[in-house]
């Protein structure tokens, strides 16, 4: 059984403020802090670290999105956070975000390969362009929701409603990063899982070395999308 790390979601709560201070400046610098942290596909070998900053940001023309963004973190992430504790509640969300770019960098090199990065189509489809916001995260903490739901006692029905309305409404609304929700989706189902089977305090090790693993797998899908259409990338 896990041992909480506190009551009070401190990393939740981090999170969330990180998120809320970068928007600020995210609008008073012009566009500045956006265009340094968002995720670019076409950059990421000489800028990797963009394929976890720009969780962090979000739409400075839309309120809505750090506004939907929020609103989930704080419904989902201190559940998780209280159940999990703080250490692997975040190792949870970070491997999230960054799963949900990796997705994102897949369908740039798919984009690529089938007909040059210039390849823009409807909802998102195939479209290469860049992309920020906390959603592959939030969808990663669904996803370990999912998992971990008999644990937490979570009603299923209820959780694969809501789970099934945002990846719905990923495809049908313009400019949603359906990649990115579909591969946080699937880090966090698998971390969870990986939670689950491993929960006692003597699993520690095999906790790890599980976390580990998920990060490796990310690391070489990005590497081989890049050493698959190594023009593309700078």
């Amino acid at each position: 059984m896990f041992r909480p790390g506190g009551t009070t979601p401190v990393v939740s709560m981090s999170i969330g403020a990180l998120c809320v201070l970068l928007y600020v400046l995210q609008l008073v610098t012009g566009g500045a802090v956006t265009s340094a942290l968002l995720m670019n596909p076409s950059v990421i070998v000489s800028e990797p670290w963009r394929l976890l900053t720009s969780a962090f940001v979000h739409s400075p023309s839309s309120f809505l999105h750090i506004a939907f963004n929020m609103y989930a973190l704080a419904i989902f992430g201190p559940v998780l956070e209280s159940f999990l504790g703080r250490s692997r509640f975040l190792a949870m969300y970070l491997l999230a975000a960054f799963g949900g770019n990796v997705a994102g960098v897949l369908i740039y090199q798919l984009a690529v390969v089938t007909g040059g990065a210039s390849i823009v189509l409807t909802n998102g489809f195939l479209q290469p362009a860049a992309s920020l916001g906390a959603s592959g995260a939030i969808f990663g903490l669904m996803g370990a929701l999912l998992a971990l739901r008999k644990a937490l006692g979570v009603q299923i029905t209820q959780l694969l409603v809501v789970l099934g309305l945002n990846v719905v409404i990923g495809f049908l609304v313009p400019n949603i990063a359906w990649e990115a929700h579909l591969g946080g989706l699937a880090v966090g189902f698998a971390v969870g899982t990986l939670f689950s089977r491993l929960r006692r305090p003597t699993q520690k090790r095999q906790r790890i070395l599980g976390l580990v693993t998920i990060g490796a797998v990310l690391v070489v899908i990005c590497i081989a999308s890049v050493l698959a259409a190594p023009g593309a990338y700078s």
